[in-house]
């Protein structure tokens, strides 16, 4: 079934390329996705204003035969827009609060009652003492979101108006000035605090009160400033309480990825979720791709009424032990999830030319390299 994809993909392509000429240079070469990623400039990712509509559709048939992502990789560039990815971090509504069925139901009298999850946009601080040393999953995140590059920590989204930071894209507006989506870079400040980091006396004084540049031509004249070295001093120091923050609104984002489920596939994909979350280094493919993809619950991230997010994966994963196998069939899953993504998109959106990128990360979802 993939390779009948992978020929669509390719077909509509080449139809594409022969009604709309497009310059290639020969000389330029798209760079392997991992280490050398930074997600905000080759990938597609955290464009919340680019919509697809939400056709009707039914999932097609999977099959496990391996992609073949080196025929997609030959296909022309383009400079056209990219339907693009909203992480967590960029929700457009705070999550209800949401009751979770048991994830394994037992069958006697004194089971424990079903865990309440609290809104997203209001990280509960955990106490002193129990966070978790996510240094090695942030290094990573790091490597995808920006190829190691701490100057890239800090990034204006030109679209938005806002400032984006950490590995997690956490959204800061300017002073005065407010958005669509949630404002998370002051809440993973408190939650900073609230585990013991130092933020430096002008941030301290000014991140509840909004972000100190009014617009793009304003921040890449503070580029050198002070305050701008100060900040990403900061962020570069703090990568593990961002892992550990992220992996609070990952938990939290749960809820709303299942609430629109039917109770029975709401159980199935709660128990993928955590087969992964509890397989050792699961937590990093859980947090990369959501970073990633996004979490799948946008109706506007659709093509012919399927999505592409970390849900349609958990949906798309067969029952498994936790452990290696756990991460096999969620690579497997976000294989197929991505090549039929591409099988449905628009012809002219070229996407086919990225499936091998994309692959080559969601390759690094494993034991030996995620741990």
């Amino acid at each position: 079934m993939k390779n009948l994809i992978l020929l669509s993909s390719l077909s509509g392509l080449l139809c594409a390329c022969s009604s709309i000429p497009v310059p290639v240079n020969p000389g330029i070469v798209i760079p392997n996705l991992l280490p050398k990623n930074p997600m905000t400039n080759y990938v597609p990712q955290a464009d919340p204003f680019m919509t697809q509509p939400n056709i009707a559709g039914t999932s097609p048939q999977r099959s496990n035969t391996p992609a073949a992502p080196a025929i997609i990789a030959a296909a022309p560039t383009s400079t056209l827009a990219i339907a693009k990815a909203i992480p967590a971090s960029y929700s457009p509504a705070p999550i209800p609060a949401v009751t979770l069925p048991l994830a394994h139901p037992v069958s006697n009298k004194t089971a424990a009652p079903p865990k309440i999850i609290t809104p997203a946009n209001t990280v509960s601080t955990p106490q002193k003492g129990r966070l978790q040393n996510l240094s090695w999953l942030s290094g990573r995140i790091l490597k995808n979101q920006t190829a190691g590059n701490p100057e890239k920590l800090i990034n204006w989204n030109e679209r938005g108006n806002f400032v984006t930071l950490g590995i997690g894209h956490f959204i800061w507006y300017p002073s005065n000035k407010k958005g669509q989506y949630n404002e998370s870079f002051p809440v993973f400040l408190n939650y900073a605090k609230a585990n013991g980091a130092q933020l430096p006396a002008w941030l301290a004084n000014q991140y509840q009160e909004g972000a100190p540049w009014s617009n793009s031509a304003t921040f890449a004249r503070a580029r050198n400033d002070p305050q701008v070295r100060e900040l990403h001093a900061f962020m570069n120091k703090t990568l593990n309480l961002q892992a550990n923050f992220m992996m609070a609104r990952l938990k939290q984002t749960l809820p709303a990825m299942l609430q629109n489920l039917p109770p029975n596939e709401r159980q199935r994909v709660q128990n993928n979720y955590l087969t992964v979350e509890r397989s050792p280094g699961g937590i990093y493919p859980l947090l990369d791709y959501i970073q990633f993809k996004g979490s799948g619950i946008n109706p506007a991230e659709r093509y012919s009424g399927q999505g592409w997010g970390l849900l349609q994966v958990l949906q798309e994963m067969q029952t498994v032990k936790p452990g290696s196998a756990a991460l096999a069939e969620f690579r497997r899953s976000a294989d197929d999830v991505l090549i039929r993504r591409i099988a449905n998109a628009p012809a002219d959106k070229r996407e086919a030319r990225l499936l091998s990128q994309w692959l080559d990360r969601i390759s690094t979802y494993n034991l030996g390299k995620s741990g």
